[in-house]
């Protein structure tokens, strides 16, 4: 059992080591690591850095679970909005083939409104374009594809009437806008794409939320140009770390760039590597440190991740089973937005005290895990 853990401890770190290190160079930035110096970018006046965070949202991915459940629950969270993304949607143009999930997104979209909520989609672009559209030269700079997303987000936003708004995101996609046959350079070709899509969610009072994540550094810089050419009025959203949740990567460094903007910031309670809930990792600590370097930036919100797409529990208890495991993350997301003055240890008091008396005493014990705890985590991620 030591010798299977230290090889797992072994790995991981490894590769944890790697990744910070390449992500490092990728942003441009010296590899002093999160707890070293860091560029000083936009720092937030002392009202907007100490207020209750305005976007306080959940993201839910498991196409398995009960999302009204979890919308209910929602509110006792201070969360006022909601994301469907992975296998919820992923593509605007897959969502119209399927009216069953959009009656059932509907629902959700009633729901959550009758708790104040505002609901958001996810969506990728460019998906389901047509091979007679994307086999013209230079297909970017003509109107065929332009019409094309025209009629999608259109469709879209009258076959779900009340949806709040669309999250876009360039990667993860068929055709990348980082790679097309266009006259016009990268950072035009990203405008392009934001303001277009922008002009349609307008014009049916929709919000567009744009993405930040990407792989390149070519690409992170084509995004941050085009930002100087898009309104302010659309939202930007950046994971809190430069890619996906290792916990050893240093800041993502889109956090303050953009402190002109409303400006949210994706966390991961649920832990996806780390267990993906059906073991407990809890973390309030981490969350702390990534939100207040955040909030000191002029952040708008968070999104967070209740859980992981796939047959995964979700960190809200109550729904499936080992659900539940790490919802203090859930309860930390909760103060550390109300309050930047609560500390981890107030919400290890807090949450054993009043949130769940029957937990508490497993998160004591969990506040310093045994090397069995540890094995349990690397196995299940």
């Amino acid at each position: 059992m030591v010798m299977k853990y230290r090889q797992i401890k072994m790995a991981t770190i490894t590769t944890a080591l790697f990744s910070w290190g390449m992500l490092c160079l990728a942003q441009g930035i010296n590899t002093t690591g999160p707890w070293g110096p860091q560029p000083e970018m936009h720092p937030a006046s002392e009202q907007k850095s100490t207020r209750e965070l305005p976007f306080r949202s959940w993201q839910f991915q498991n196409d398995n679970l009960n999302i009204e459940e979890l919308i209910t629950a929602a509110p006792d969270f201070g969360v006022n909005n909601i994301q469907l993304s992975h296998d919820q949607v992923m593509f605007a143009h897959k969502l119209l083939s399927h009216p069953d999930k959009i009656k059932r997104f509907n629902t959700y979209i009633e729901l959550a409104h009758s708790k104040s909520m505002t609901v958001h989609v996810w969506t990728h672009e460019f998906a389901g374009i047509p091979p007679e559209v994307t086999r013209e030269k230079n297909w970017f700079d003509k109107p065929a594809v332009w019409d094309l997303l025209d009629k999608r987000y259109t469709k879209l936003f009258e076959v779900m009437p009340d949806l709040d708004g669309v999250v876009l995101t360039f990667h993860e996609t068929e055709i990348k806008v980082f790679d097309v046959k266009s006259k016009l350079p990268l950072a035009e070709r990203v405008a392009k794409l934001i303001n277009h899509l922008h002009a349609v969610c307008k014009k049916s009072e929709k919000t567009l939320v744009v993405r930040t994540f990407a792989y390149e550094p070519k690409e992170v810089e084509g995004i941050a140009k085009a930002f100087a050419m898009i309104d302010p009025d659309i939202v930007l959203m950046s994971k809190c770390v430069p890619h996906d949740w290792e916990i050893f990567y240093p800041h993502n460094l889109s956090i303050g760039r953009y402190s002109d903007r409303k400006h949210i910031i994706e966390f991961d309670p649920g832990a996806e590597f780390y267990g993906k809930g059906h073991v407990p990792y809890l973390y309030p600590e981490y969350l702390h440190f990534r939100l207040q370097y955040a909030r000191a930036r002029n952040t708008y919100g968070y999104v967070a991740r209740v859980e992981r797409q796939g047959d995964n529990p979700p960190a809200v208890p109550g729904i499936g089973k080992n659900s539940g495991l790490n919802e203090i993350n859930l309860y930390a997301m909760k103060r550390f937005s109300e309050d930047p003055s609560v500390t981890p240890d107030q919400v290890w008091k807090e949450y054993m005290r009043t949130r769940n008396a029957a937990y508490g005493p497993v998160c004591a014990r969990l506040k310093n895990p045994d090397a069995r705890t540890v094995v349990e985590v690397f196995r299940e991620s």
